[in-house]
């Protein structure tokens, strides 16, 4: 009888010992999960020349300090509870707080590449927004303008990462393989309709290939190739997919621009000129209530709003992979309380990796 009441208190003391660990262990992965390091697994392709599809990246959450959740959610459940959220099941709250964030080590800077919850998305929260992976190019104060296809800060040219990949038209002497092809750049984009890295028109040994700077100045000397330049839109082309999405302003994938990116506790006059550029910032992200857009100009019901004060950061973000990025040239600015974490270093790489070294810098 002793003997099997004693066996008895050991099972039972060993599983609350289990339950204590497997509790200790994860509230601990919680812990690092929301306030230190993530891992984001890369899709698509608009970071290309600096990461593929498939790699994973250690997301640093301590550098510009974490934000404090703001949303209660069920943890490691579907990728941030999408597939509850699509069936509307109760497994998470409204907004319990406003935004705060710990204390960071650095503040973010021009070429940073930042994970962040997709502003233009309408959901409860940031927190149940898509995670997006781009790279800052302006910060607040700056003047951001591109111009076939060049980025300008502050009026000056601003120096191209080797990492950043434009669209090339390339007219060779004769017809290229499918190996020779592939032999030109290490970028696979086939799943994205392209044969291989390039689209062949139906102009005569004529191809469209995303090259980075190394790539086009390695390949322009080769005697095959005849003619080589950036496919560029001219400028003028309204592309009205391109933010504000107003056929007021000439602004496309490779024109857009100026614009001026405002920071906390920054004054920006508003005007006929301009207003249509802060209208969806006042709208979605200063909280200004009753609104409108009306004849250019900005309007808080009957009042005209001549000048703001910005209460939050924003940032202009781009994809290395400038033709196949969405990113602030399709939906504005950036503010601050949707920026997860910093990109650190690779974790592992995708099978897609043919060469070069893709450590984050």
């Amino acid at each position: 009888m002793f003997e099997i009441e004693l066996d008895k208190y050991s099972t039972m003391y060993n599983l609350k010992m289990f339950l204590k660990t497997l509790l200790i262990f994860v509230a601990g992965t919680l812990f690092i999960r929301e306030f230190l390091f993530e891992l984001y697994n890369v899709s698509g392709a608009s970071m290309q020349g600096e990461l593929f599809a498939g790699d994973r990246v250690l997301i640093s959450k301590v550098h510009y300090g974490a934000r404090i959740p703001n949303v209660m959610k069920v943890p490691f459940i579907d990728k941030d509870n999408r597939i509850l959220l699509s069936r509307q099941f109760p497994f998470y709250t409204p907004p319990l707080f406003k935004y705060l964030r710990l204390p960071g080590l650095a503040s973010i800077e021009r070429n940073d590449i930042l994970l962040f919850n997709a502003p233009h998305q309408k959901k409860p929260s940031y927190e149940l927004k898509d995670k997006y992976l781009k790279r800052c190019i302006a910060i607040p104060g700056d003047e951001i303008e591109l111009v076939d296809g060049t980025v300008l800060l502050n009026g000056k040219i601003s120096t191209e990462l080797n990492s950043c990949i434009h669209l090339y038209k390339v007219v060779t002497n004769r017809p290229l393989s499918e190996s020779e092809l592939r032999a030109l750049t290490v970028f696979d984009l086939s799943y994205s309709g392209f044969s291989g890295n390039s689209r062949k028109m139906n102009e005569l040994n004529t191809y469209y290939l995303y090259l980075n700077l190394t790539t086009f100045q390695r390949i322009k000397s080769d005697l095959v190739i005849k003619d080589i330049d950036r496919y560029e839109y001219s400028i003028g082309l309204k592309d009205l997919d391109i933010y504000p999405h107003s056929p007021k302003y000439s602004f496309n994938l490779n024109n857009f621009g100026p614009l001026l990116v405002p920071g906390k506790g920054k004054i920006i006059h508003l005007d006929s000129v301009n207003s249509a550029l802060y209208y969806e910032i006042l709208k979605n992200y200063e909280d200004m209530q009753y609104v409108t857009l009306t004849n250019s100009r900005i309007y808080v019901k009957d009042s005209l709003i001549t000048s703001f004060e910005f209460s939050k950061n924003y940032y202009f973000i781009l994809g290395d992979n400038r033709d196949l990025s969405i990113d602030s040239r399709h939906w504005g600015l950036l503010p601050e309380d949707h920026i997860i974490g910093k990109a650190t270093f690779v974790w592992s790489n995708s099978a897609e990796v043919k060469s070069g070294d893709l450590e984050l810098e």
